[in-house]
């Protein structure tokens, strides 16, 4: 009896890790796509889950002029997709930070949740602080690898050759004023 609590157990863990990724995930992509709405008239994707040309859509929710496509689970994985040829340098600057700063907003918010969280359980199971503290931890570490400005290595998967919102940022700062 006990080995089959500790199966679900494990289970359970791994379901509450991908689908805390996965929210923090799509956190981060309507911190881009929540400012390019503000800023554009045009219409506004998130994808979610990998871009694989073979790989059709799952699922597709349309909400005025924000479309969101859902590709496969993959928690990892998110794109917020614009049209950026009428922005200036400044807008651009602005939708690019927001998905670190929603991020970062996330970990703040679950570091004051987890604060008056201790001795609840979720399901019976999971100790609702340890919860928080894991979306703390995804939220931080979304973060920071979207800030720093680097360009992600190949073996990053889908993000692979794709620059960081940091080194977006970075590279339209660098290249001239901003207007």
């Amino acid at each position: 009896m006990i080995f089959f609590q500790i199966v679900i157990e494990i289970i359970l863990f791994f379901f509450v890790f991908f689908m805390t990724f996965q929210i923090t995930t799509i956190i981060h992509e309507f911190g881009h796509a929540i400012p390019a709405l503000i800023l554009t008239r045009d219409r506004v994707k998130i994808t979610l889950g990998r871009l694989d040309k073979n790989n059709k859509k799952f699922k597709q929710i349309s909400l005025r002029r924000l479309d969101i496509e859902i590709k496969s689970f993959s928690p990892f994985i998110g794109f917020a997709h614009w049209k950026s040829s009428q922005l200036t340098k400044y807008q651009r600057i602005v939708i690019l930070a927001g998905g670190p700063i929603f991020s970062l907003v996330l970990a703040i918010i679950m570091v004051f949740i987890s604060i008056g969280s201790e001795g609840k359980f979720l399901m019976g199971i999971f100790n609702f602080k340890e919860i928080t503290i894991l979306a703390r931890n995804i939220a931080l570490v979304s973060f920071l690898f979207t800030s720093i400005p680097i360009i992600y290595p190949n073996w990053w998967g889908d993000y692979g050759d794709y620059p960081s919102d940091g080194h977006q940022i970075l590279k339209l700062i660098k290249d001239n004023e901003i207007n």
